[in-house]
């Protein structure tokens, strides 16, 4: 095992092995002057996180509480950050420590000093493991961002105090790196399950979404998953089953029951990056539904799209462009049933009870191919699907326990019982 000096003994193979792999994957699809481009990116990102520190620590704590709730941002996703609040919250009387890194840029002489010299003595370990310039550029930026926040963490917090930790995702280096750092001093921890999760398909090159790194990197204690097509596919990958506990969708936790419109309008949730060739092809079926139907539909854009990129695909006498703004609840408002290919969105409609078809790609990139849910391939497959829908139908699989906050309450307060 590698050990880098400042920093603790730890798995480091694992701590990087998230960003790496995203990278190999990435590397495959792009050009000699894309791969260019993105070392000297990398190269230059580096020289600015070791001349500026980019986090502070933000901490709202007790002394007597004995959960600590530990955020990364991700990506200044406000969705993410309320759902790890929203599961934070189930704990009774809110008796947890929250702690978030908010981003900051600060230069310290004495710090890049000290930084400059750790880096070097960190560059001969990695030399000595034999890895790439590249990867050792963006190995060594994270060591930066692990140490600045190891630093003020030991600073501020009595880490001992705790019985449990709580991170939101720990094959991320960083939230995997304090998981390792926590169970060191024999303190439980638990990742969270924030999106679709699936176990690795060998089928599939160069997607990110299909190579099962959540489960690869999972170190925690525990996995608090959503419903049991997630703990499927974490024992798929091979994860103890005893880790995996099945709590329900945090996603729903403190929203209003979903009310679905009763006009004849539809929405359409889009794909993200990596699988957005479905996107077309589905805007296209709705097309043709609308027409055959007198329908009208709306678009909603995955939240790392501009909200545009397919404005001259949509027929703008039936359909229109969701605006970035508009909470999932107001979408729903506004549809009477929806079509989805691989969203997460999934998950939250068919909790509420809302109508949902699910367009298969009949490739393995569906990510929900081996579940038995109403699905289409064609625009004809659609309306004999409208025609024929039972919507009384259910779905255990996908939905989960219903009684989600109890599910969570009682974990948290179980897992501190256990210690005290």
């Amino acid at each position: 095992m590698m050990h880098f000096k400042g920093l603790y003994f730890c798995d480091f193979t694992k701590v990087f092995d998230w960003k790496l792999s995203i990278e190999e994957i990435e590397n495959k699809t792009r050009s000699k002057w894309e791969r260019f481009y993105k070392l000297l990116r990398s190269l230059s990102g580096l020289i600015l996180h070791l001349i500026y520190k980019y986090h502070t620590i933000e901490i709202h704590s007790r002394q007597d509480n004995k959960i600590l709730f530990l955020y990364n941002p991700v990506r200044d996703r406000k969705d993410i950050m309320k759902l790890f609040l929203d599961v934070a919250d189930t704990i009774e009387n809110k008796q947890y420590d929250f702690i978030k890194w908010n981003i900051i840029k600060i230069f310290s002489l004495k710090r890049f000093y000290k930084m400059s010299l750790l880096c070097f003595t960190w560059g001969i370990v990695l030399l000595k493991q034999k890895y790439l310039f590249k990867q050792t550029i963006l190995t060594l930026r994270i060591l930066l961002e692990i140490k600045d926040k190891q630093d003020e963490l030991e600073h501020l917090v009595n880490i001992n105090k705790y019985q449990l930790l709580v991170v939101l995702y720990d094959a991320y280096p960083i939230d995997n790196y304090f998981s390792q750092l926590f169970k060191l001093n024999g303190i439980k921890t638990a990742t969270l399950q924030h999106g679709v999760m699936l176990a690795p398909r060998k089928e599939i090159e160069n997607n990110i979404d299909f190579a099962g790194l959540e489960f690869k990197n999972f170190i925690s204690d525990y996995f608090l998953v959503w419903n049991q097509f997630t703990k499927n596919e974490a024992i798929k990958a091979g994860l103890d089953e005893n880790k995996i506990k099945v709590l329900g969708i945090a996603k729903c936790l403190n929203s209003q029951s979903m009310e679905f419109g009763s006009k004849k309008v539809f929405g359409i949730i889009l794909d993200g990056e990596y699988e957005k060739e479905n996107n077309s092809i589905m805007i296209d079926i709705a097309n043709i539904f609308a027409e055959k139907m007198n329908y009208g539909f709306i678009v909603r854009y995955h939240p790392n799209f501009k909200g545009n990129e397919y404005a001259n695909r949509i027929n703008n006498n039936h359909g229109k462009t969701c605006e970035k703004a508009t909470s999932l609840i107001e979408f729903f408002n506004e549809i009477s049933f929806c079509i989805i290919s691989n969203s997460t969105v999934l998950f939250e409609i068919l909790y509420w009870g809302g109508e949902v078809y699910h367009y298969s790609s009949l490739t393995p990139n569906d990510k929900f191919k081996d579940l038995n849910i109403p699905s289409f391939h064609t625009s004809d497959e659609l309306l004999n699907l409208f025609k024929t829908r039972n919507k009384k139908a259910t779905f255990p699989e996908i939905c989960g326990p219903k009684n989600i906050k109890e599910r969570y309450r009682r974990f948290f307060k179980e897992i501190v019982c256990k210690v005290v």
